[in-house]
């Protein structure tokens, strides 16, 4: 195993939390748009999703290339990750 990938395995949870998860969050800026524009906060969230340049797309495909590659190492402590934001009172709105 490359150091790497070691280094990568140890670094799981911080690579979600801090790295991923806030690109991927609904913030405040969102809200916004989706209050005052539903509609084109919809096209826009979807364009995101598509544009391969974009953030969110590639954080999107790290994460699925993480939970598939890395499956052992990976999909365990970002499963526990997306169930502390879920069960946590101070989660963002969704």
């Amino acid at each position: 195993m490359y150091q790497a990938e070691v280094d990568m395995d140890t670094h799981v949870d911080s690579l979600v939390a801090d790295f991923a998860f806030p690109q991927l969050a609904f913030n405040a800026s969102k809200q916004a748009m989706w209050e005052a524009h539903p509609v084109e906060y919809v096209r826009v969230s979807v364009d995101e999703y598509e544009n391969f340049s974009s953030p969110v797309s590639g954080v999107t495909s790290f994460l699925l290339s993480l939970a598939s590659n890395r499956t052992k190492t990976a999909f365990l402590p970002m499963l526990q990750f997306i169930n502390t934001v879920l069960r946590s009172a101070s989660a963002p709105l969704q």
